[in-house]
């Protein structure tokens, strides 16, 4: 029997970071990319078309915070696994992140 596909959003604003992470799910025969955007509007506008399976979101958007979007997500989906890409690594970024319904962090 076969495994249904991982449906990965990434909501990145570095273009060439984003790119390089759609490639790495195009690579893979598990995922399948949901969605890739830019800010936090075309987020939540992303997320109102359907739930993927994970949700991969940067903090420093240019429209809003990402702990804006992960809040946003988590009401919308208990199930889905949000996992922060950032840059910053400070304790209180991190427990923000955290108690807004984020399950994993990767720093870049």
């Amino acid at each position: 029997m076969e495994s249904s596909m991982i449906k990965v959003m990434i909501v990145e604003d570095d273009q060439i970071f984003l790119s390089y992470l759609c490639r790495i799910i195009a690579s893979d025969s598990h995922l399948e990319l949901f969605a890739a955007v830019r800010d936090g509007i075309s987020a939540k506008h992303s997320l109102l078309r359907g739930e993927p399976d994970v949700l991969l979101v940067d903090l420093g958007l240019p429209d809003r915070s990402g702990i804006d979007v992960i809040r946003s997500a988590r009401k919308q989906s208990v199930n889905l696994d949000i996992m922060v890409i950032t840059i910053f690594d400070d304790e209180s970024q991190v427990m923000a992140c955290i108690e807004a319904g984020a399950t994993g962090f990767l720093l870049r």
